[in-house]
């Protein structure tokens, strides 16, 4: 196996939320990660989704999908999970869609009542 600290490329684990089950058991999925050789962990989005249930069309950046059993804070549980991979040697990119979300997503409502400032408006 190769050594994932001296590899010129990465191997990536691509790990979908949803599949993992509740998020205090990921550390069995974080072993076989390691133990496979994988360099980084890219984690598909662990936010709650909208009606239609894609997990890529974010309801709530600050809440986890329900289906993670998760009480706590997204944030929170990102940098859990951070400290998990480093612990292990292995990278976590987060796999982000930012460029839409949620028909019901509350950045939608506050973008349609005038409250979201645009880039460059926060940049004059």
């Amino acid at each position: 196996m190769q050594d994932r600290q001296t590899a010129s490329r990465p191997s990536i684990y691509y790990f979908h939320p949803a599949l993992g089950g509740e998020m205090a058991g990921w550390s069995r999925h974080l072993d076989r990660c390691g133990a496979m050789g994988f360099s980084h962990l890219l984690l598909a989005p662990l936010f709650q989704p909208g009606r239609s249930g894609n997990i890529f069309l974010t309801a709530d950046h600050d809440a986890c999908h329900p289906a993670l059993q998760s009480g706590a804070p997204a944030a929170s549980h990102l940098r859990q999970l951070a400290e998990d991979c480093h612990s292990r040697g292995i990278k976590l990119w987060l796999d982000l869609v930012l460029d839409r979300v949620a028909r019901e997503a509350r950045v939608v409502a506050d973008a349609e009542a005038g409250t979201v400032r645009r880039a460059h408006q926060m940049l004059a």
